[in-house]
């Protein structure tokens, strides 16, 4: 090990399944994804990774769903908000939102 170094290394893993750009209004009813995110999104949950206090995380080693809030629920993003301090900002709604969809 190097001098004045130390062995506590943190490891934050996000998981994600889609990253891209927002929809654009033109394009209603496209089929999504789960644990889907903007580009924008992801580099603001990555930068809240680098800048949290490490003594907020509870273990060396945490996972984090990374998403815009979407329609199923099926994925919790809470952690992310909870510990750092992340949310999404952009919506995916037009993803999951069908026009000709009869309620």
């Amino acid at each position: 090990m190097f001098p004045g170094a130390t062995a506590a290394i943190h490891v934050m893993c996000h998981v994600y399944n889609s990253i891209g750009q927002a929809p654009e209004p033109s394009t209603p009813g496209q089929d999504g994804l789960d644990l889907a995110v903007t580009f924008a999104d992801a580099g603001r949950a990555i930068r809240s990774a680098i800048d949290v206090d490490l003594a907020r995380l509870p273990s060396k080693c945490e996972v984090f769903y990374i998403s815009a809030d979407l329609p199923h629920g099926k994925y919790r993003t809470t952690k992310a908000r909870d510990i750092l301090g992340w949310e999404a900002q952009d919506t995916l709604e037009a993803y999951f939102t069908r026009p000709d969809a009869k309620l």
